[in-house]
């Protein structure tokens, strides 16, 4: 039962394909074309042999149906042209037996012998010519073996022969054309379709830019698709960094060019003449340099935009003449989607950076808004400007009001000896800037061009700098220098901008700080005197008694006052008028600031009253002094209205404040004890409590 299906599975399968591959063989179609006109002359014939016909008929069909598959042993050895031969042999075999069978008939099937020439002259002139020669010997043999009339036989034959030369050259013609149209048409669609991969895989090229932009990632994308899907061996990226070009992808070498000069190779050529190379054979083109042994052929592209050389996108091959027209022209696509890509990743870096600039700028003008005195302004901005433009040393040059001289105020990252040192408008680059009151660069500064005040600085000998004016209510009142060790990296037309900024921001920010510490100054000291008035007096005294309360009794300093009162200064003023009075007062104000230190306080009491704090300092020490001051004023003779010249004296108090004691008050109520008894003791003296 399961043999019977197994059979009828097969009856219902395998017996259709068969019959379908059977109708598929060439020779299988001639045959039958052979046999069908042979049994329709065979069936109308008087003396009609249609059963050997049919058997003869039959069994040549079986054999070329059974020659039609493709696992038969007997022409499997053979070559393809062996087996068409044999095919067209038994055809021929055909024609013969069937015209021997109908030899006694009126038609003869001897035409049957054109189509099997044609079809031998379709491989070629050789089986042309032979299965011509047979045909005319099978055409003629049967006349002459019956003893048929010769000529006739023989023109026949000639008859037939012209007629086979002529079908077969024709048929071989014919099939030269159709397999050279074949030929170019299956070339045609090769080249369509190598296109079509290569338009995919510039598609794909411009996805991954698009999405990715030219991020490294991106790039050894694009070298996996060049490598794939266009099929080279040895792609690479190059990207310009300056005047150089370094490797930014590739795929294939062994050992790749990390940087390049542009100074020699196709490679250079293409950065110089910025026009595409295309070698396809390497011995042709002197500037070929291989970059890796046995490369015979290149595609060098550069990468443009807006005019500026981005980089070079590059292909080798090992076979000359590898590489054609259609790889320049692929080449080329790519380049344009990666030029494109670079230039709007430069752009959206250049409008990042520009944007920290900003950022930067907007804290530097904070900090420098925070600084509430000159000195602590000044490092501000020194240390500041490098966060905003990067660089290695930051010089501040600044006006001097009371010398009327530009010194250098701050320095960051350079050598800070160099501060107060005076630099000359017009010398130097900060003495150019301030002269011209504009931004000046210098790409190349050598210690030549130093101002004379600095040339001996600790710095590189040779830098590139930029500096920018300080200029406020149209006066020039410094200047700001920037200076980098890398000569290959000079400040960009952004960061001049910026400094521009910030050279306008760094100059309103001196300027208040300067007006806010006159202001200052003015509100602490007295008018007439110059020294510094009573309220400044009391809060250096709280200050000083806190700091002083801070520290225990052993570790706090000395500190003695003197107290000093003009003598008779109410009826001086009547007698001589307040001019006269106001003379004096300034010219004992001139005394004290002469006689002693910055560190020590000198204030303005009270009317002719006079206050000072000696830090570090004993009874002794404010004794001695305070009789210097004495006896210097003494000496001095001022001007009366009247011309006559006055004499002004003063009485002293002094004291010192004992360790254990925290409170300056009590020392200045201890140097008042002591004037109250030199005021008792005569005045013009000086007496310590």
């Amino acid at each position: 039962m399961a043999g019977a299906r197994l059979r009828e599975t097969w009856r219902t399968a395998s017996l259709p394909r068969a019959v379908r591959r059977a109708f598929d063989d060439t020779y299988v179609l001639l045959s039958v074309a052979l046999v069908v006109p042979v049994l329709l002359a065979e069936s109308i014939a008087d003396k009609p042999q249609v059963g050997l016909t049919i058997l003869v008929s039959a069994v040549f069909l079986a054999v070329q149906a059974w020659l039609a598959r493709p696992r038969v042993d007997l022409l499997r050895r053979l070559a393809p042209r062996e087996r068409s031969v044999v095919r067209l042999v038994l055809a021929l075999a055909f024609v013969a037996v069937a015209d021997l069978v109908m030899r006694e008939a009126t038609f003869r099937p001897t035409a049957l012998y054109l189509p099997i020439v044609a079809m031998a002259a379709a491989s070629g002139v050789v089986p042309a010519v032979a299965f011509g020669g047979l045909a005319t010997v099978a055409y003629l043999l049967p006349p002459v073996l019956e003893g048929a009339d010769l000529t006739s036989t023989v023109q026949r034959g000639f008859v037939m022969a012209a007629a086979g030369v002529v079908l077969a050259i024709g048929a071989h013609r014919t099939v030269a054309a159709l397999e050279s149209t074949l030929g170019r048409l299956r070339k045609s669609t090769a080249a369509e379709r190598r296109r079509a991969r290569r338009t995919t895989a510039l598609e794909a090229v411009g996805r991954i830019l698009a999405a990715e932009g030219a991020s490294q990632t991106a790039l050894d994308r694009v070298m996996d698709l060049l490598v794939v899907r266009f099929g080279y061996t040895y792609p690479s990226i190059y990207l310009a960094a300056g005047s150089m070009l370094r490797l930014g992808a590739q795929r294939g070498y062994a050992e790749p060019i990390v940087e390049f000069d542009g100074s020699r190779g196709v490679m250079g050529r293409v950065m110089r003449s910025r026009q595409p190379a295309f070698i396809p054979n390497a011995g042709t083109d002197p500037d070929f340099v291989a970059a890796e042994r046995g490369l015979a052929g290149e595609i060098c592209v550069p990468l443009i935009a807006g005019g500026q050389l981005l980089g070079v996108v590059n292909v080798e091959s090992m076979q000359p003449d590898e590489l054609d027209e259609s790889d320049l022209e692929a080449m080329l696509l790519v380049s344009d989607q990666l030029a494109s890509a670079l230039a709007l990743a430069r752009q959206r870096e250049d409008i990042a950076a520009q944007a920290d600039l900003f950022r930067r700028l907007a804290a530097f003008s904070s900090a420098a808004n925070r600084a509430v005195s000159p000195d602590e302004l000044y490092e501000v901005i020194a240390q500041s400007v490098s966060t905003v433009i990067a660089s290695e040393a930051v010089i501040l040059v600044l006006l001097d009001h009371a010398t009327n001289r530009y010194v250098i105020r701050a320095v960051a990252g350079g050598d800070p000896q160099i501060v107060g040192a005076e630099v000359q408008r017009g010398e130097g680059l900060s003495g150019r800037a301030m002269d011209a009151r504009r931004l000046v660069v210098a790409k190349r500064m050598e210690r030549g061009m130093f101002p004379s005040a600095v040339r001996n600085a600790r710095i590189p000998d040779v830098l590139t700098a930029v500096s920018v004016p300080l200029i406020f209510d149209e006066d020039v009142i410094g200047a700001i220098t920037l200076l980098r060790e890398r000569l290959d990296s000079p400040f960009s037309q952004t960061e001049q901008e910026v400094l521009e900024l910030l050279g306008n921001q760094a100059a309103l920010a001196i300027s208040k700080v300067w007006l806010l510490a006159e202001v200052t100054e003015d509100s602490l000291r007295d008018a007439l005197t110059g020294l510094f008035n009573r309220r400044y007096l009391d809060a250096s005294i709280e200050q000083a008694s806190a700091a002083r309360a801070r520290r225990s009794p052993e570790d706090r300093d000395a500190v003695a006052a003197i107290l000093f009162d003009l003598d008779h200064f109410g009826a001086l003023n009547k007698r001589h008028g307040h001019l006269v009075g106001d003379a004096v007062l300034r010219r004992f104000a001139a005394i004290l600031k002469a006689r002693f230190r910055a560190s020590d306080l000198v204030a303005r009491y009270g009317g002719e009253e006079f206050l000072v704090v000696l830090d570090q300092a004993d009874r002794e020490t404010a004794v001695r002094l305070a009789e210097e001051v004495r006896a210097e004023l003494a000496a001095v003779r001022i001007a009366g209205l009247d011309g006559k010249r006055l004499r002004a004296t003063v009485s002293a108090g002094c004291a010192e404040l004992p360790s254990d004691e925290a409170e300056l008050k009590a020392l200045v109520r201890t140097a008042d004890v002591g004037l109250a008894m030199a005021k008792h003791a005569g005045r013009n003296r000086v007496i310590a409590a």
